[in-house]
């Protein structure tokens, strides 16, 4: 199916930023007006409204069926007539049952796992150089929680450096995705109008693939200034989405 795109950004990207009720008043509208002459696009949304209903029941907590199950058998024990057993027995019982207890212990510890440790805010997934006219610049790709989503707890995204010893008359650059097999990018993060700056920093964060699976991604930053036009050299990113968030690596 055909990418479509809304003021250079994929349907794809809004529609997930919709639904997290991050895009603006203005933006949103003009998403809505698109997805009402739009099937294919309706479908997309449909799509990702299921997933999410998907994720949040298999994130509904088991506590309470398992305490209803716990309770069921106490109240079957304690229903049951009470004998009288010679004693002799009555300390053979007593021993097996701390056994019993034990052996339930030692599985229980088995079976406990630690709790995830906190993402950081911030670290690095990949980094490269390169070179600009009159200059050169950074691009980063980072995760943690300082980039997850309003329902997520961690999150993944790229950002630019620049650095020009000879400000340009006028110029543009933007961080630039392209999903694996794809002939058209995205566009994760601008700045239309770098005429005159020394120093020029901007981001985004990467879209959240559809489903629990890896996706790979090429990014890069495109620079034009009235000297010249710069790609830079891509990074390859895979990212998996969970159900902490989106998480990255640098294959």
């Amino acid at each position: 199916m055909r990418s479509h795109r809304i003021a250079g950004h994929l349907v794809e990207e809004l529609v997930s930023a919709n639904l997290d009720h991050s895009l603006t008043p203005e933006v949103s509208r003009t998403l809505e007006e698109h997805l009402r002459g739009c099937l294919s696009c309706r479908g997309l949304v449909a799509r990702q409204e299921r997933l999410r209903t998907g994720l949040r029941e298999l994130s509904a907590p088991i506590a309470s069926r398992d305490s209803d199950a716990l309770w069921v058998g106490i109240a079957s024990r304690r229903a049951r007539p009470h004998r009288a057993f010679p004693r002799g027995l009555v300390q053979v019982g007593l021993a097996a049952a701390v056994l019993v207890v034990a052996a339930g212990t030692s599985v229980v510890l088995l079976e406990r796992r630690p709790a995830a440790a906190p993402a950081p805010a911030r670290e690095t997934v990949s980094r490269s150089a390169f070179v600009l006219p009159g200059g050169d610049g950074t691009l980063t790709v980072e995760q943690g929680s300082a980039l997850a989503r309003a329902d997520a707890e961690v999150g993944v995204g790229a950002r630019a450096e620049l650095r020009l010893t000879q400000p340009p008359t006028r110029g543009s650059a933007e961080i630039r995705i392209r999903r694996e097999g794809d002939a058209s990018y995205g566009v994760l993060g601008s700045s239309p109008d770098v005429a005159g700056s020394t120093r020029v920093s901007f981001g985004g964060s990467f879209p959240r693939p559809e489903g629990l699976v890896r996706v790979t991604y090429e990014v890069w930053v495109h620079f034009e200034s009235d000297a010249d036009t710069v790609d830079s050299a891509p990074l390859i990113i895979e990212v998996t989405a969970t159900r902490r968030g989106e998480e990255a690596r640098s294959p």
